[in-house]
């Protein structure tokens, strides 16, 4: 009868095994040794109860050899998958998670160094990219320059770029102003932002914040105009190399926009004569 309870138990905790490795791969994976580990002391804790209630002796090694074999057995097709193609060598799979894991690491670290290429470029050529004649006399042209400049970056990634003003002259106007802003991002793009108080607090301390599994990322810009940058991503997601080029760019735009009207200022000092310089 013990037999029959023994292999009653390994088919129930193989069967939650495989059901956790369905439902979830990435826990699966990481607590696979542990699921061996407790396999085994599981069970040998069943022999040194069946020894201690004698339901087990050492004449019994035959039928000790047999429940050793399924529990191995249980470990090699559940747990360790074998590898048939290398079988010879010793070799098993783990878990195909891992091998997809890695892949898809691979696939990011490329698609990032080619980010980090598309900004250094545009940063080689910013003289010749740059838009010109910008002007941050009003929300609308400062809007229209920064839309025109990011967009040499966004626009290799297909990237959608919106621009909304923020504004407020106390801490309860500027955050209603940001609640707005969050209230249409969940029209636009059927978000729900379960703690939206919290988010506002985040993005008033300037930090980004991202929806949808990073589909869609919101980037406060506290500069020339107070405004909220929203990044929406088609097919791959924005990641943080992404808000951080972007924050870049806006930070070098600024600055030539400063220069400039620095410099025009400058131009236009009227000189001893009366006239200008």
């Amino acid at each position: 009868m013990y037999i029959q309870w023994l292999l009653l138990i390994i088919v129930i905790y193989s069967s939650a095994a495989i059901l956790l490795f369905i439902l979830n791969r990435t826990a699966y994976a990481s607590i696979l040794p542990a699921l061996r580990k407790s396999l085994y002391l599981g069970f040998l804790l069943f022999l040194a109860v069946c020894f201690s209630l004698d339901l087990l002796s050492s004449k019994d090694w035959p039928v000790i050899l047999q429940l050793t074999a399924a529990a191995v057995f249980t470990d090699l097709t559940i747990f360790q998958t074998p590898n048939l193609l290398k079988i010879g060598t010793a070799e098993f799979k783990h878990s195909e998670w891992i091998e997809q894991t890695i892949q898809q690491n691979e696939r990011t670290i490329e698609y990032m160094r080619k980010k980090s290429t598309a900004f250094s470029l545009i940063i080689q050529e910013e003289e010749d990219l740059a838009p010109k004649d910008c002007s941050y006399q009003d929300f609308e042209a400062y809007k229209r320059c920064i839309l025109q400049y990011t967009g040499a970056y966004t626009d290799q990634f297909d990237f959608h770029v919106r621009l909304y003003p923020l504004e407020g002259e106390d801490d309860y106007r500027f955050s209603s102003s940001i609640l707005h802003a969050m209230n249409k991002l969940e029209t636009i793009f059927n978000l729900n932002i379960p703690d939206k108080q919290e988010t506002v607090e985040q993005l008033k301390q300037a930090r980004v914040q991202t929806f949808e599994e990073h589909a869609v990322a919101a980037i406060p810009i506290y500069g020339i105009y107070s405004c909220l940058l929203v990044v929406s991503a088609k097919e791959n997601p924005v990641l943080e190399i992404d808000t951080h080029h972007i924050i870049n760019l806006v930070s070098i735009l600024e600055w030539r926009m400063q220069m400039e009207k620095g410099a025009a200022a400058g131009d236009e000092q009227p000189g001893a004569d009366g006239g200008i310089v």
